[in-house]
């Protein structure tokens, strides 16, 4: 079938072919072509390399156009007399064709003769001369390079493969270099402008570049795979910065984001597909908030406490664990104890929210509870909002705000809670991007609690695969901020609002009796859950609330088919970690239990 033919048949057929088909058949066009088996081409060399193997690439070039070419080893010893460089002007001859794999097609060189100098060159060169001889490269008025550069700004293309050689390069020799990217075209018309602006910027600020994951939920929605690592922390240092003037807000004021789409399968990180790319500056909206867990982070640093940092703490910005190993620590300037190495890193709820909302405009909206500047920090502004309601009954609350409580919503406290905040719907932007959770707590009238509070379900066999730094439960408690929304019943049985407040798991409960449950758990996984019936009821040995002053664990099934498989492969019913009601208690304001 001729050319003619195959394309007529190509556009009859509609038919959908591959990216090889497609490679493989312009290749056919390239090599039935008799003027590019043998042609001669003249230009300027650049970008002139030599492999390893004994093949040179490089690129002609002249005043409108380049073309790529590549001589084999085989051809370079009988087709190359001299040592082929940068701005030479020559004669190659050779055939073009198509290298499929690639898509791209490219000058195979079997003969080079030199030409002379190339006129781009030589140009170049007497440019040099000019420049040369009116002092710029005057060694009086150089700028010395420091040993060991703190900042490095990059100009350079995009999709370039020099971004990735720049990275590997700076990490190996100097891991704590930055690295600043201006992307710009390097070749072409504009580019000399792109360029020359990128310089101009770097004067002004620098932009910090981060390539980071994100994942595909089960259920169809795009999430961060992380949190956004910023900056060390460095506990002596950050006691005397302000936010402005401070290393974390140098690195994060402005970012080019680069994200890829994490698969467990791929191991190699250059393999991955790089999806979105985007410049990224924290909004105006969020900026106080941010400033606000920098100081927090700040103060309890200052306060001699930085060994009971915790994501916690703070809302958008937190202290995240930055350690090669778990008993790596760190000197802190105001006590004696040392701390575990902490960066700077903006939350994975946050960098969700950015991706669906800032790189991936349409994903998700949402409700912002502050319009416009507020005075106080935003939790302060938070807690009065719902403080304006209370001694408002349950019941009073549904009604002013329209919640149908026949239907007796499971989450009609957080319901409510919204509410109050003057969101309509269940997602308050603010919670989204801090990973708050609302949970409702009932008191009763002799001041005690009913109810333990439970947390997510977990898996038998991944809590057994898990270490408690990184564990499901440990990061829970550790990454989570809690909004305690406040009711009790009063003489009449009817249940009032109270008031409400933030919270999240001081940092010595956390790691002894939580981590100290957690590891029990563990260890009756492995060692075999023992499981026992008494009377028709089924009775196992998992920590009890009676067995620790903090948490337990308890059945969270459904029903009694909702089961997961143990180790030893067995179906046991759902557990998840419990707070008992009597540590709850004691977390709360007193005033809260007041009369």
């Amino acid at each position: 079938m001729g050319t003619a033919e195959y394309i007529e048949w190509f556009i009859l057929m509609k038919h959908i072919f591959s990216v090889t088909q497609i490679n493989s058949y312009i290749h056919r066009i390239f090599e039935s072509d008799y003027a590019l088996k043998k042609i001669y081409l003249k230009g300027e060399v650049s970008n002139c390399k030599y492999h390893s193997s004994g093949h040179i690439y490089f690129t002609l070039k002249d005043e409108k156009s380049t073309l790529r070419c590549v001589m084999f080893s085989s051809d370079r010893f009988k087709g190359l007399a001299f040592h082929l460089e940068d701005g030479q002007l020559i004669e190659a001859c050779g055939n073009i064709s198509v290298y499929e794999q690639a898509g791209t097609y490219q000058l195979y060189v079997r003969k080079i003769e030199l030409a002379g100098a190339g006129e781009l060159y030589v140009r170049y060169e007497r440019l040099k001369q000019e420049l040369a001889e009116k002092g710029y490269f005057d060694f009086e008025r150089k700028k010395p390079l420091p040993a060991y550069p703190e900042k490095i700004g990059i100009v350079t293309a995009l999709t370039g493969a020099a971004i990735e050689d720049i990275r590997s390069i700076a990490r190996r020799r100097n891991q704590t270099v930055q690295l600043y990217l201006y992307p710009a075209k390097v070749q072409g018309e504009g580019a000399s402008a792109e360029i020359a602006r990128g310089i101009r910027y770097f004067d002004k600020a620098g932009v910090e570049l981060k390539v980071t994951p994100y994942k595909i939920n089960k259920n169809g929605s795009i999430s961060a795979k992380e949190r956004l690592i910023l900056t060390m922390i460095d506990y002596c240092s950050v006691v005397n910065e302000s936010f402005e003037e401070s290393h974390m807000w140098a690195k994060a004021r402005l970012i080019l984001l680069v994200y890829y789409l994490y698969r467990q399968e791929i191991k190699n990180r250059l393999d991955y597909k790089i999806d979105y790319v985007q410049l990224f500056s924290p909004p105006e909206e969020d900026m106080k908030i941010i400033e606000h867990d920098f100081n927090v982070i700040k103060d309890k640093i200052c306060a001699g406490k930085a060994h009971e940092l915790s994501e916690g703490d703070t809302l958008y910005l937190g202290a995240a664990t930055k350690a090669a190993t778990s008993e790596d620590r760190r000197e802190q300037p105001f006590s004696d104890e040392l701390a575990k190495p902490r960066a700077f890193a903006f939350k994975n709820s946050y960098m969700t929210y950015v991706l669906n909302n800032y790189i991936v405009p349409g994903k998700k909206t949402y409700e912002s509870i502050v319009e416009g500047n507020i005075e106080e920090s935003f939790e302060d502004y938070v807690v009065k909002k719902i403080d304006e309601h209370c001694g408002s009954s349950e019941l009073e609350l549904c009604y002013k705000y329209e919640v149908n409580i026949d239907k007796k919503p499971k989450d009609l406290g957080a319901i409510l809670a919204y509410r109050m905040l003057g969101i309509k719907s269940n997602k308050a932007e603010e919670f989204v991007k801090a990973n708050v959770v609302v949970k409702t707590i009932r008191v009763e009238n002799n001041n005690k609690i009913k109810e333990h509070m439970s947390f997510p379900i977990f898996r038998f066999k991944e809590l057994v695969e898990e270490d408690w730094e990184n564990s499901t439960f440990g990061n829970y408690l550790r990454e989570t901020r809690f909004l305690f929304v406040v009711y009790k019943f009063d003489e009449n049985g009817e249940l009032r609002l109270r008031g409400a407040q933030f919270w999240n798991m001081p940092y010595e409960d956390l790691e002894g009796n939580v981590r100290k449950v957690w590891k029990e758990t563990k260890q009756i996984l492995i060692d075999g859950l023992e499981v026992e019936k008494v009377n028709g009821k089924n009775y196992n040995n998992f920590p009890k609330a009676s067995d620790n002053p903090i948490c337990h664990v308890r059945p969270h099934a459904r029903n009694a088919q909702d089961v997961d498989e143990l180790p030893d492969g067995r179906m046991f019913p759902k557990q998840c970690f419990w707070l008992n009601k009597e540590y709850i208690l004691s977390q709360l304001d007193e005033n809260f239990l007041e009369e």
